[in-house]
C-alpha cells in the first residue's frame, strides 16, 4: 500500500498525471456547465471507455469515486449516481 504522502500527492493529480490547480478546476467547471445532460453522459462514457482501454478506469476507481462523492449527496442524487455507476460498470 502507498504511504500517505504518496496517496495525498496522487489525489491532486488528474488522469493525465498533472496537478489540478484552481484555474484547471474552474476551466473544467465552465466547460461542462455549458453542456446538456445528454452531452455530459456522452462525454462521461467516452472517457470511461478510453480509461478502461488504457487501464486507468476500473472497478476500484469507480468505488473510490462513489465513496468520495456519496457522502455529500442527497438520496435522490445517490440513486442517480448509483444508476450512472452501474452503467459505467457495463462498459
Amino acid at each position: 500500500m502507498k504511504n500517505f504522502k504518496e496517496y495525498a500527492k496522487n489525489k491532486n493529480e488528474n488522469v493525465n498525471g498533472s496537478a489540478q490547480t484552481t484555474d484547471n478546476i474552474e476551466d473544467t467547471v465552465k466547460k461542462y456547465s455549458e453542456k446538456s445532460e445528454s452531452e455530459l453522459y456522452s462525454e462521461l462514457f467516452s472517457l470511461a471507455e478510453k480509461g478502461k482501454k488504457d487501464g486507468t478506469f476500473n472497478e476500484n476507481s469507480i468505488k473510490e469515486f462513489e465513496q468520495t462523492l456519496a457522502p455529500v449527496l442527497n438520496d435522490e442524487q445517490k440513486a442517480k449516481l448509483e444508476q450512472i455507476l452501474n452503467s459505467l460498470r457495463k462498459i
